[in-house]
């Protein structure tokens, strides 16, 4: 995992204590379209980005910092 999907992945999980496979559950995506956001094979999606906010908790500023972390991540390859 990269640096940035480490950080989501951390506060998902010590928010719910899950794992990639329960969070994707609880966000009602699959594990691979969860698994290629973390591993930065794809954009956080506006989408995603407001079913993980209202699941979790987590500020849109938190997740719009994550998305650009990602796009910066995602360029850089």
């Amino acid at each position: 995992m990269s640096l940035v999907s480490d950080k989501l992945m951390k506060e998902l999980v010590t928010k719910r204590n899950a794992m990639v496979t329960s969070v994707a559950e609880l966000l009602d995506i699959g594990h691979p379209a969860l698994s290629k956001v973390l591993n930065v094979r794809a954009e956080l999606s506006v989408e995603l980005a407001l079913s993980i906010k209202f699941a979790f908790g987590i500020s849109a500023d938190r997740l719009l910092l994550l998305k650009e972390q990602i796009a910066t991540a995602r360029a850089r390859r």
